[in-house]
């Protein structure tokens, strides 16, 4: 077995009008949401270039040879002087990716959470169905009284109740009677 992981590069295409974009594109794809559906992959040309686009994560990615991507870039999708063009596409960085992620729900346990948190603190109780004839790892953990208890740890996200405040990465929200230099005031989703 030889890996070829290196030998493609990744575009991903987000946004409420990621289907749209790609429709102008793609050939040899049908992107019809029931054509399409989450967890699926087809071949085809996106920009003329040979790919294979993936709906999968919470973005619709196109994959293509690497010694392609410079095409796809320099293309209709990309814009071929590097800035604004028909799609009015902004590219973004990994960070912008995380919290994307993060905001659709998609959890890294290890870096979201920590390993004693279950998918019911996680408001991912549609991810786990008691309701099997046959058992499932961790089922029993999900049983035991401590997991099984209403006042566990949850999962929450939080909006600055003013937009233009951005937190830092890393911020933590502690109950004390001390206040800090900037206050900051958040609502629960």
């Amino acid at each position: 077995m030889t890996s070829v992981t290196d030998h493609w590069a990744t575009a991903a295409v987000v946004g409420p009008k990621s289907r749209e974009v790609l429709a102008k594109v793609c050939s040899g794809i049908d992107l019809a949401p029931g054509a399409f559906k989450f967890m699926d992959w087809r071949e085809g040309t996106v920009a003329g270039v040979p790919a294979r686009v993936f709906r999968i994560s919470f973005s619709g990615e196109a994959r293509l040879r690497s010694q392609r991507r410079r095409e796809l870039w320099g293309s209709r999708l990309g814009g071929a002087d590097g800035g604004r063009h028909e799609f009015d596409i902004t590219p973004y960085g990994t960070e912008t990716m995380h919290v994307l992620r993060a905001e659709k729900g998609f959890i890294i346990v290890g870096q979201d959470t920590d390993g004693s948190m279950t998918p019911l603190d996680l408001d991912m109780a549609w991810a786990v169905s008691f309701k099997k004839p046959f058992s499932f790892i961790g089922k029993r953990s999900l049983t035991r009284s401590d997991t099984a208890r209403t006042d566990r740890k949850q999962l929450v996200g939080l909006f600055t109740e003013d937009p233009e405040t951005v937190l830092e990465e890393g911020a933590q929200i502690i109950e004390t009677e001390e206040r800090s230099r900037r206050p900051c005031r958040c609502s629960a989703m």
